[in-house]
């Protein structure tokens, strides 16, 4: 258990406080407090595990956000730090037999799924309806639609190549329309808009996965394959770039950067403007500072502008700032493409190049700036920067300022230490900063357990962690999404697009997306690093009652088999299923590599059935 981290400044102590007894909680077994010199974040469960409220104490200010749950452990109500109760004081959100989310009154009416859980229509309360269809066979998503009455808003269809890479992206909105084209190793190697000749790019890479040429930056230089940090550019077009001992970038393309000992960025300088970050006990971003102006953070779902309008988002489609609702529409990256506001007419728009720039923004009139933008994140117009979590990312220069972590083992992590998505930014996206998944599975390969900040004995990259290679220097990059604490979630369970409401930490992420899916993976699984201890006795897991099959198209062809896992996994985690009893699957006869569903298994709660994939293939192959 930990107790307490310190980073290469002794300045940056983090303190970790468990079992605190309050009224009306179960804190037994759980971490209740997180401290640093920032801030202090209080924690309270419920008898599942739930976390019920969470308060941050910041500047002599406390801000709560409180939770209310069903009997099963699916959100029903959250009330954010300016009071403001999702859906309402009286109403609740509304799920399906198999825990996806179907109303949240006062801004979804309703969300209809296909028999593979997908998503196919979804009502707004402004009155837009958004539609995807998919591919019969393969699961992907081809077409979005989002209507007003007889308005058409968005149209957007994808089409694919024999590799299942996009080719194509057809669209009603302005300079939308493109085509990509991809090298042998599917790398991206062209984006052609048939809009606007302006905003084509064609891009060249090395066998090491560095980018060596980008049309609209020109050709980059990288150390030799043998010197230290040697994915890491010194100079692209005619910018170049310095780096500290960490790797981490501390100069170029006129920004001055200063880092923390956790290596994340604590002061920018841009146009001789500087930006000043202070992060949370968390790991989180907590506060923005520019010219006098603060933006504090209150979790990713959250945050308070320097003019104090609170900005929240209960779910990544919906934006509330005060009590001004607006709706935002995403394309297969989670990309807001347009903003719709309360008349369900469109109040913003954004377009981006492949690598993340912004291009056009339409403001919203008299609102402040929506930030979240490609891939769902937030970025930062004062710095030129993405906030992506663990990591701050450069769309001009399609790399990373600091080398990722995450040991290149896993897959989508990579051996290149600053790449983007493994080099296709229009398949892969990577809100963590530290792995890319596709737009179909959103698959997550990283295990809970490792490089956790809790249970690893190395954390959040310091020396001599598992980052490997010469581009680590003496650590591997900050991580700013971290959390240091035992696994806390809390979400709505919307399958409509793969999203956790509220993670609390970063592995809390990584867990609840292992299962998150748009596509092959049937639905939305959440799942929280709780111990089989009693908690959930009353569950049987391995396997259903009699007569209850998984959801899936064709129940009759599932064969139950034996646990393809007699034990835990390694690193004291645990298997998601029960040892002793068996497994769906549609391939019996691979009993240890195929995909496959289990019921009740550990760590679950919502829908009782867990897909589990197998390098990326979702159950439903060979229906």
């Amino acid at each position: 258990m930990l107790l307490q981290s310190t980073a290469a400044f002794a300045s940056d102590v983090t303190t970790y406080t468990y079992d605190e007894a309050r009224p009306g909680t179960f804190n037994v077994g759980e971490l209740t407090t997180v401290s640093n010199n920032a801030a202090t974040i209080r924690y309270d469960h419920d008898a599942l595990g739930n976390v019920t409220t969470k308060s941050w104490e910041v500047d002599g200010q406390t801000y709560t956000q409180s939770f209310t749950y069903a009997p099963h452990g699916e959100l029903l109500r959250w009330t954010f730090a300016d009071g403001d109760v999702i859906p309402s004081a009286s109403g609740t959100a509304q799920y399906d037999v198999f825990g996806n989310l179907k109303s949240l009154p006062g801004l979804i009416e309703d969300i209809s799924y296909n028999s593979a859980f997908q998503p196919v229509a979804t009502v707004y309360a402004n009155g837009v309806t958004e539609t995807r269809t998919y591919d019969p066979d393969r699961q992907w998503l081809t077409a979005i639609t989002a209507t007003a009455g007889a308005s058409t808003l968005l149209s957007e269809s994808y089409s694919r190549n024999d590799r299942g890479l996009i080719a194509e992206v057809t669209s009603n909105r302005p300079d939308s329309n493109w085509q990509y084209s991809y090298d042998t190793v599917d790398r991206l190697s062209s984006a052609a808009n048939l809009d606007n000749a302006d905003y084509t790019q064609t891009f060249q890479y090395d066998a090491a996965d560095n980018v060596t040429y980008n049309s609209a930056v020109g050709s980059y230089i990288y150390p030799a394959p043998t010197a230290p940090r040697p994915h890491a550019v010194t100079q692209a077009g005619n910018q170049t770039y310095a780096y500290d001992g960490n790797g981490n970038m501390t100069s170029g393309a006129g920004r001055t950067i200063t880092y923390d000992g956790e290596n994340r960025p604590v002061f920018i300088t841009k146009g001789g403007v500087t930006t000043a970050f202070i992060y949370g006990p968390d790991g989180r971003r907590l506060k923005k500072t520019t010219a006098g102006n603060t933006t504090l953070y209150l979790g990713p779902d959250e945050e308070i502008t320097p003019d104090s309008v609170h900005i929240k988002h209960p779910l990544p489609d919906v934006r509330i700032a005060d009590s001004e609702k607006s709706w935002l529409h995403r394309d297969h990256l989670n990309s807001v493409k347009l903003v719709s506001g309360a008349t369900g007419t469109v109040i913003a728009e954004n377009l981006f190049r492949p690598y993340g720039e912004r291009t056009d923004v339409q403001a919203l009139a008299g609102q402040p700036r929506v930030s979240k933008g490609w891939i769902g994140e937030r970025d930062d117009p004062e710095t030129g920067l993405i906030y992506l979590n663990a990591r701050y990312y450069d769309p001009f220069l399609s790399r990373f300022l600091s080398p990722d972590w995450y040991s290149p083992k896993h897959r989508s992590v990579g051996t290149n230490r600053y790449a983007y998505g493994l080099n296709n930014p229009i398949l892969y996206k990577d809100p963590t900063g530290h792995y890319a998944r596709d737009d179909v599975t959103e698959l997550d390969t990283i295990y809970v357990g490792d490089n956790d900040p809790v249970t690893d004995s190395n954390p959040r990259g310091k020396a001599g962690s598992t980052c490997g290679g010469n581009d680590c220097g003496r650590g591997a990059g900050g991580e700013g999404s971290g959390g240091g604490s035992k696994e806390v979630q809390v979400a709505f369970a919307q399958a409509a697009i793969p999203f956790v409401v509220g993670c609390f930490a970063s592995s809390a992420c990584e867990a609840a997306l292992y299962g998150a899916t748009t596509g092959a993976l049937f639905g939305w699984i959440l799942f929280n690093e709780v111990d089989d201890d009693g908690k959930n006795k009353d569950r049987p897991r391995g396997l259903p009652p009699e007569g209850i099959s998984p959801p899936v198209q064709n129940p009759d062809k599932v064969t139950v088999g034996e646990p393809s896992r007699k034990k835990p996994r390694e690193r004291g985690e645990k298997s998601l299923w029960d040892e002793d009893n068996g497994e769906f699957r549609y391939f019996p006869e691979d009993e240890h590599h195929n995909p496959h569903w289990d019921y009740n298994a550990h760590d679950k709660k919502g829908s009782p059935w867990v897909n589990i994939p197998i390098d990326g293939k979702p159950p439903v192959k060979g229906n």
